[in-house]
């Protein structure tokens, strides 16, 4: 955990694997530009994924801790009006202004 101000690495060993990341910048205060981490390209059952939107979105949310997600299913899906409501119904519900963007 790190909570001094400054830049900081974070470094890991395990069974004499060793790694560090790159430089992360940790600020007293908020900075007008930030960076955000997600993932854009996601498929779901409805496609050729392995689990159905919720469960993308609400992995990503909060078991990755994504800062926003999509799911990008096949264009062949986008042809249909029902399922293009439930893509937007789904990743409305996901939405949480300030801590996770769809």
């Amino acid at each position: 955990r790190i909570v001094e101000p400054g830049w900081h690495r974070i470094e890991a060993d395990c069974d004499g694997i060793r790694g560090k990341s790159n430089y992360v910048r940790i600020s007293a205060e908020k900075l007008a530009d930030q960076i955000y981490f997600g993932d854009m390209h996601n498929h779901t059952l409805d496609c050729d994924g392995t689990s159905w939107h919720p469960a993308h979105y609400y992995y990503a949310r909060n078991v990755a801790g994504l800062d926003f997600g999509a799911v990008s299913p096949h264009a062949e899906y986008f042809g249909c009006k029902m399922a293009w409501d439930a893509y937007v119904q789904w990743a409305t519900k996901a939405n949480e202004p300030g801590r996770f963007v769809i």
